[in-house]
């Protein structure tokens, strides 16, 4: 359930937030909640890129994409950065 509430703020704060151009960088401040943890006290990777899905959300909110994308049947993906290791 603590998922779906992060989920309605996204979608409702998105809309008061400033608009985005296409390629902008989306910022989400979140807090890990001690839900979002498992038995080691560490954040794992399921629950790691579902926080990223939400950052998704927003930046398709944001940048107006989300009527043209429910229109045309859009499954938007974003690819996370590249870094030279």
């Amino acid at each position: 359930m603590n998922l779906f509430l992060r989920l309605f703020y996204v979608l409702a704060a998105g809309f008061f937030r400033e608009r985005l151009k296409v390629l902008d960088t989306s910022i989400l401040n979140l807090a890990v909640f001690p839900n979002d943890l498992d038995i080691y006290g560490h954040m794992n990777n399921g629950r790691y890129l579902t926080l990223m899905d939400l950052g998704r959300m927003d930046l398709i909110v944001r940048t107006g994409l989300g009527k043209t994308a429910g229109q045309n049947r859009w499954k938007p993906l974003v690819r996370p950065p590249l870094y030279n290791a």
